[in-house]
């Protein structure tokens, strides 16, 4: 084998920190095992010699030893349960060593010593014991003690452990207040034979025994670190300290090869585990209870202590973790709540709102603090909606419309959906419809008035639309149409006069003024306009002599009249209108002149001549 030296890391995980005892074949060092970061006895032996019946009887007989193989080396490696304990089973490992090793190999002799119990501190710490000197030997001295050696062990295999029973386990433990470290094997205590190896089918059996233990210790553990991470201790530290005991109990029937009393023990501390895991809800559930009813209550200590309990079962609760804010301002809560009932009672509602605000503010979720800010907040509101319709009310009396609606406006806010407020703006929309409708007839009077009939006409209009059963309204608007339109086609008359010349005009203004005449009662504008008709109807049937003046070659037409011919200068009586006079002459271009004859008022020459040759 290589040489080995501490720090030096073997079989890939343990790193090697001091010999336990020098000077023997097969080396037993004290190791740190990376995986579970604790310290092992670690025992390096040629590959060869960890034979099959060498581990066979490891796996039998101690229960705390692993073996690792490589090519070249092996190791067994034995953990450190106590320092009594890996006394004990560092003893009977060597003698397995040094009984069912391969030794076969060519390895250099050594003279052997039994290992010294090991007394481990809590850092696992002591002196090495010293080895011994080698003697310088000759060769053929080794070879015959070897041979010795061979025949004793045939002897010590195959008859002694019928003579012979092996001391029990306590003949070399120690407890860990009085341990000392042994002696070498000497006269004062006989070398224990070893054991008897064990037929196939009754190794296989107690294998068997010992693997269903170690299934149940491996889920035991499992369950254990599960517990421990739940923080186990802070709610059930009796019961789960007694179910460890079950596995420490199991422990020691599993170093004494009573693998079936091992795996009682560790199903026992297991069913314990189970209990436990099945009661974890039930006491969260529990706590949450106690703790929501503390709240209730007021009972900030209790509470606290719930909720606190809860956390311990379930660190990330977010009930417990929201409870125990909550207890923290209980007792301030309280002194709110208090002061509220007491402004509430004495009809302080505006003191009592902001004290179950305050309240609200350090816990959200007191009821009582909302049920009364609700409660308070709605007498509040009711206050001041009757103060807001007495106002509305008031400005309707007094015909401030404006008022009366922002009063009954504000007063459906606070309730949304009032009869009373739909009420009390129905009346306010009826008061000022029927102060606009008022409004629209007094302007209609006034501009009837004034006969601006199209304004009348208008306002009518208006006052129909809020109310269309407005029987005055109705009436008006009739009467400012006819006088509207009355007032229109006698506007135009006057406007154009000539047009009476016509005899369908003259007869169509003569039925207008039938009307006219007839309308009462008449106004001056009306009285103006009939006058000034009469006048206009009378003018025009006077006729107006016109003199029409021609170069006796252009043939003359005069338009609603007839032919003049040619002539060179011509008189004709004409009524007072327009006329359109046309001159034409073979060979020179047409000529076109309108002229209008104005009633009372001469008329000069209209000259009618084509001088302008195509």
């Amino acid at each position: 084998m290589r040489d080995l030296r501490p720090d030096q890391i073997v079989f890939g995980r343990y790193t090697l920190l001091r010999p336990l005892r020098s000077g023997a074949r097969h080396p037993a060092w004290l190791a740190t095992d990376s995986r579970s970061g604790k310290q092992i006895g670690l025992w390096i032996l040629p590959a060869a010699a960890l034979t099959p019946d060498l581990e066979a009887q490891l796996h039998q007989g101690i229960a705390a030893a692993e073996t690792i193989g490589e090519p070249e080396m092996a190791g067994i490696a034995l953990a450190q349960l106590n320092p009594a304990q890996f006394s004990r089973d560092g003893a009977q490992l060597e003698r397995l060593i040094e009984q069912f090793a391969d030794d076969s190999l060519d390895i250099e002799a050594e003279e052997f010593e039994s290992i010294e119990p090991l007394n481990f501190s809590s850092a696992a710490t002591t002196a090495p014991v010293e080895s011994e000197h080698r003697s310088t030997v000759s060769k053929p001295v080794i070879i015959t003690l070897f041979a010795v050696s061979i025949i004793i062990a045939f002897g010590v295999i195959f008859y002694l452990p019928d003579l012979v029973k092996p001391p029990p386990p306590e003949q070399t433990a120690a407890t860990p207040e009085t341990s000392q470290p042994a002696a070498p094997a000497t006269a004062a205590r006989s070398e224990p034979e070893a054991p008897k190896e064990l037929a196939p089918w009754q190794r296989a059996q107690i294998l068997k025994q010992k693997e269903a233990a170690e299934a149940v210790l491996e889920e035991f553990i499992r369950k254990q670190f599960d517990l421990e991470e739940s923080n186990v201790t802070a709610w059930a530290e009796t019961e789960f300290n007694a179910a460890k005991e079950h596995a420490r109990t199991g422990d020691g029937h599993f170093s004494i090869r009573e693998y079936e009393a091992a795996q009682q023990s560790y199903q026992a501390g297991l069913d314990q585990l189970l209990a436990l895991e099945a009661l974890a809800p039930v006491l969260l559930s529990a706590a949450l209870t106690r703790g929501q009813e503390a709240l209730d209550s007021f009972d900030s200590a209790t509470a606290t202590e719930a909720f606190t309990a809860a956390l311990a079962l379930d660190p990330d609760n977010a009930t417990a973790t929201a409870g125990l804010r909550r207890a923290e301002t209980l007792d301030a809560v309280e002194r709110l709540l208090a002061e509220a009932r007491r402004a509430e009672s004495r009809g302080e509602f505006a003191v009592a709102r902001d004290a179950f605000r305050e309240a609200l503010a350090l816990d959200a979720a007191a009821s009582e603090a909302t049920e009364g800010l609700d409660r308070v907040t709605a007498r509040l509101a009711s206050d001041q909606f009757s103060v807001l319709m007495s106002q509305g009310y008031a400005a309707l009396s007094a015909g401030q419309l404006q008022q009366a609606d922002s009063a009954f406006k504000r007063a459906r806010q606070l309730k949304p959906g009032s009869p009373e407020v739909a009420e009390a703006l129905a009346q306010t929309d009826m008061q000022r419809r029927l102060t606009r409708i008022a409004s629209l007839r007094s302007e209609a009077e006034r501009f009837e008035s004034e006969e601006n009939w199209p304004q009348a006409l208008d306002r009518y209009e208006k006052a129909l639309a809020l109310d269309a059963n407005l029987a005055f309204a109705k009436r008006g608007r009739s009467r400012s149409q006819e006088r509207a339109e009355l007032d229109k086609r006698l506007t135009e008359y006057l406007a154009a006069p000539a047009r009476l010349s016509t005899d369908a005009v003259y007869a169509a203004a003569e039925q207008l003024m039938s009307v006219a005449t007839t309308v009462e009662p008449r106004g001056p504008k009306l009285t103006a306009q009939i006058q000034q008709m009469q006048q206009a109807m009378s003018v025009a049937r006077v006729p107006v002599t016109v003199r029409f003046e021609s170069d006796n070659q252009t043939e003359v037409t005069l338009f609603r009249i007839g032919q003049l011919g040619s002539f060179d200068a011509r008189d004709i009586e004409l009524r007072p209108g327009t006329y359109t006079v046309v001159g034409t002459r073979s060979g020179f271009r047409d000529v076109r002149q309108q002229f209008t004859v104005v009633a009372g008022q001469p008329a000069g020459p209209v000259i009618v001549r084509c001088e302008e040759k195509i």
